[in-house]
């Protein structure tokens, strides 16, 4: 696998993270860009690159969420683009990656895409 650099922005805040991946995205202490929420449990999702694209999938935490509408699996709290992110699933430049309550924008260059709306 070769290593790849891509940004993460989290939306609220239009912060930058810079990953090389393989990198991790979680409340887990130890992911390389780690969620400032709390979860009941550590959640993690893996960005990788493999064989030319990005692909991401949630590595680590299997709890579910409690809503007025039921209890979820986790899967469908974390999404690309608004589809529930169940297993390994391609992330471009420009999609939304959201887990919990942290949106984050998923880009190839270091200027955020929110800069030019």
């Amino acid at each position: 696998m070769v290593n790849e650099k891509a940004f993460l922005f989290l939306s609220e805040t239009n912060e930058m993270f810079a990953i090389t991946c393989p990198a991790t995205v979680g409340s887990a202490r130890d992911s390389d860009v780690v969620l400032e929420h709390p979860y009941p449990e550590p959640i993690q999702v893996l960005i990788r690159a493999e064989n030319g694209e990005f692909r991401a999938k949630v590595e680590q935490g299997s709890f579910k969420v409690k809503s007025k509408l039921g209890i979820f699996p986790i899967a469908v709290w974390t999404t690309i683009n608004g589809k529930p992110l169940k297993s390994d699933m391609p992330i471009q430049d420009g999609d939304c990656l959201k887990i919990g309550a942290n949106i984050y924008w998923f880009s190839l260059t270091e200027q955020s895409k929110l800069n030019s709306l």
